[in-house]
């Protein structure tokens, strides 16, 4: 949600920098006890494919996280640069190819006389601000899943971790 509020004018080093390392943060806190968690609840035998799983989960919710917020970006940046674009006297088909990338949106607006790149930025921003809410409203939203679901549980001491005896270690 930092990240929703920068503007044109915020410093890099400000929001941007702040909500990344929050969000590094937040990951490193999350992803021990989540690991530890599914792997408490399974017997040893099944430890093995219980951290296989659990690992493609987290890179195939990773991958879609991307796909995700990359998809809100470039819904709400596409139609605000053709608007910001045309408006400010781009031919159409150049508009729409604008649409495409940032830099192909700074290309069109160094053709145009004014102020045309502060329309292809703050579209950019606009989409990163719209992708950084789904993020906040998705992790509001798994949190809130975790604390209705996820019961307290203790670890039962399982034999097949217990270790060996010394004598039997020197032996």
């Amino acid at each position: 949600m930092v990240a929703a509020g920068s503007t044109l004018e915020s410093a890099c080093w400000g929001r941007v920098v702040l909500s990344m390392v929050l969000m590094a943060a937040g990951l490193g806190l999350v992803t021990g006890p989540a690991t530890e968690a599914v792997m408490g609840a399974l017997r040893s035998a099944e430890t093995g494919a219980g951290s296989a799983v659990n690992d493609t989960v987290r890179e195939v919710g990773g991958t879609l996280g991307v796909a995700v917020v990359g998809s809100v970006l470039s819904t709400a940046y596409g139609p605000a640069v053709v608007d910001g674009l045309t408006g400010a006297g781009a031919p159409a088909e150049a508009a729409a190819a604008a649409a495409d990338s940032v830099f192909a949106g700074l290309a069109v607006a160094g053709s145009l006389p004014g102020e045309a790149a502060v329309a292809v930025q703050q579209s950019f921003l606009d989409g990163v601000s719209a992708g950084s809410w789904v993020c906040a409203a998705t992790s509001a939203a798994g949190a809130l899943v975790v604390l209705a679901l996820l019961p307290a549980r203790h670890r039962v001491a399982d034999p097949a971790f217990e270790p060996a005896p010394a004598a039997l270690i020197t032996g």
